[in-house]
């Protein structure tokens, strides 16, 4: 059997299910001893060799058929982040409860995340980073005050800074802001606020954009705003965007700076972004039509993208 045969019946194969796949593999191979895992890379590779090539194309409704190409991990990131990246991928990780946590209600997947992932990390983080945490609230608003331990220096004593954490708009409250501000507090010197808004799927928007206007109202009252900073990832960057222009829309003065990272200013809902973050973190691309990620945010699902504050 010649090789431009095997891959038309490979194709075929993979059709009707990935043993026929495997039987056709260890025929043409002379009863090699192929698990299915490797009849099915063979296959990709029989499929990337016949399916898109060339340069992309742009379709009729515009789409882009972009050729199977390898995306190596970036050059920029260490080798400790390319290794954590290789085991997020592996059999061991896939085994998890955080990998196994999606298709549960959310209390549970907050309470694995918490557990199994961050809280984890946050210990560490207090062994390598000297800080306080302080609990209180600003508004009604529960925010954590990290500092140094040390003390905040005198030349950074009239500035705050504001943390908006990550987590989707469903989770990571207080986890996730102790962990994105004590490595920064204790690098850096500064006082951060990180705080505890509302989230979906139990409130809707503007909820958490309203509780970041009352802790940035009640900082006001000691700070002066061109020393006030603010930032999010994630979630958190666009919350901070979205709270930029609510402090807009409110009359309030604008802050001395805003750090919006892993995120865009605008809602979740198709960019292309959809597409190629899952493809550069390995993970399972949606279809090239009709996507609305915002689908996936319950906290959204009440607000209009056409209005300035969400976008």
């Amino acid at each position: 059997m010649n090789v431009h045969r095997f891959v038309i019946l490979a194709k075929v194969c993979l059709l009707v299910g990935s043993s026929w796949l495997k039987r056709l593999c260890a025929v043409f191979f002379k009863g090699a001893n192929l698990t299915r895992t490797k009849a099915l890379c063979l296959a990709a590779i029989c499929f990337g060799s016949a399916g898109v090539s060339g340069e992309p194309k742009v379709s009729d409704h515009v789409i882009i058929d972009v050729p199977s190409f390898r995306l190596p991990f970036s050059a920029l990131a260490s080798p400790e982040a390319a290794q954590r990246f290789a085991f997020e991928h592996s059999p061991q990780f896939a085994a998890s409860p955080v990998a196994r946590m999606r298709k549960l209600p959310i209390a549970e997947q907050r309470a694995i995340l918490d557990e199994h992932y961050l809280q984890p990390r946050i210990d560490l983080a207090h062994q390598l980073y000297s800080v306080s945490v302080e609990s209180g609230e600003m508004g009604g608003v529960y925010i954590e005050t990290i500092e140094p331990r040390s003390g905040v220096p005198d030349h950074l004593n009239d500035k705050v800074l504001i943390n908006l954490h990550g987590g989707g708009f469903t989770m990571g409250a207080r986890t996730n802001g102790r962990l994105e501000s004590i490595p920064l507090s204790s690098i850096g010197g500064f006082r951060i606020i990180a705080v505890d808004y509302r989230q979906g799927p139990e409130h809707r928007f503007p909820a958490a954009s309203e509780d970041v206007e009352k802790v940035y109202r009640e900082l006001l009252k000691k700070y002066a705003p061109e020393n006030i900073g603010i930032f999010g990832c994630s979630a958190g960057g666009i919350l901070v965007a979205q709270s930029l222009a609510r402090f807009q829309h409110e009359g309030l003065p604008r802050p001395g700076a805003a750090g919006i990272f892993c995120a865009g200013g605008g809602l979740v809902s198709g960019g292309d972004s959809s597409y190629l973050a899952p493809a550069s973190n390995g993970r399972p691309i949606p279809p090239a039509m009709g996507v609305d990620r915002s689908e996936r945010l319950a906290y959204f699902l009440e607000a209009d993208p056409d209005r300035k504050s969400v976008v």
